[in-house]
């Protein structure tokens, strides 16, 4: 395996930009849910799909650079 293949995706700026532009979407949408009228039950479950679709993606982009990320959200 190359050197080269060891190493994340794109600049630090854009995987920064990368992960909380993720963070963004998520908490936006949690943010509609919480002030939309009822039903809220399918909103919440469409945003929890999303949200995770979304961190999927990003955190296969980032190839563990993500990882970081949970660790400070979680702190």
């Amino acid at each position: 395996m190359s050197e080269s293949s060891w190493e994340l995706p794109g600049s630090p700026v854009r995987r920064r930009a990368a992960l909380w532009g993720t963070a963004a979407r998520v908490a936006a949408r949690y943010g509609i849910v919480r002030v939309s009228r009822p039903p809220r039950a399918r909103r919440l479950a469409r945003a929890h799909e999303r949200g995770a679709r979304d961190v999927y993606r990003t955190a296969i982009h980032l190839r563990g650079g993500f990882l970081k990320f949970g660790q400070f959200a979680s702190a």
